[in-house]
C-alpha cells in the first residue's frame, strides 16, 4: 500500500507536452498536483483523452478526482516566445531585450545577425513574440519591418571551434 509507479514521457523543456500513466497505485487512485513553472501562462490538461477539470493553487495543478491505475494523464504547459526587458534584471538598463521559450534562453549569433543593431518585434495581442519554427531549437522571430530574425537556443549557439563569433542573450531594441 502507498507506493505510486508512474511512467513519464516528455521532451521538456524543449516542449511543453508530459504525457503521464500511471502504472501502479492504490484502488481507490491517487489524487495529483502537478507544478506549474512560474513562466507558464497557459495550460491544457486531458485525462484518457477527455479535457479534465483542475484548479490552480500556489502554482500547482490540482486534479479534484483519483487517477486509477491505467489512467493516461496528457498535459500541455504552452510555451510561446516571450520577452524579459533588461530592466526587469537591471533597473538602470532599458534597451535590451531577451527572448526566452518556455524554460530555454534564445541566443543570437553574429554569424547570423549583426549584435550591434536595434531591433523591434512584432507583438501578439497576449504580449508573446510573433515567430515560426525553421528546425529543431531554430526561430524566427517577426520584427516589425516585416523581416524575421534567427534566434536559437543557447545550447546550440557559436558552438564552432575553428570559426569562433560572438553571441548574445541580450538584443538592442527601440
Amino acid at each position: 500500500t502507498g507506493k505510486v509507479r508512474l511512467k513519464i514521457e516528455t521532451r521538456y523543456p524543449y516542449d511543453g507536452e508530459v504525457q503521464v500513466h500511471l502504472l501502479c497505485g492504490s484502488a481507490a487512485g491517487i489524487f495529483l498536483k502537478v507544478r506549474k513553472p512560474l513562466w507558464c501562462k497557459a495550460f491544457q490538461a486531458r485525462v484518457n483523452g477527455n479535457a479534465a477539470t483542475y484548479a490552480e493553487r500556489e502554482n500547482y495543478i490540482c486534479f479534484p478526482f483519483p487517477l486509477k491505475v491505467g489512467d493516461f494523464l496528457n498535459l500541455n504547459f504552452e510555451m510561446p516566445i516571450r520577452i524579459v526587458k533588461s530592466e526587469s534584471v537591471n533597473p538602470a538598463v532599458n534597451t535590451f531585450h531577451a527572448f526566452v521559450k518556455g524554460p530555454i534562453v534564445l541566443c543570437a549569433d553574429s554569424k547570423d545577425i549583426d549584435l550591434a543593431k536595434n531591433y523591434s518585434f512584432e507583438i501578439d495581442d497576449k504580449g508573446n513574440v510573433i515567430y515560426r519554427r525553421i528546425g529543431d531549437g531554430v526561430y524566427c522571430l517577426k520584427q516589425k519591418d516585416g523581416s524575421e530574425l534567427e534566434m536559437k537556443e543557447y545550447k546550440s549557439v557559436g558552438k564552432d571551434y575553428y570559426a569562433p563569433r560572438d553571441i548574445s542573450v541580450w538584443l538592442k531594441s527601440k
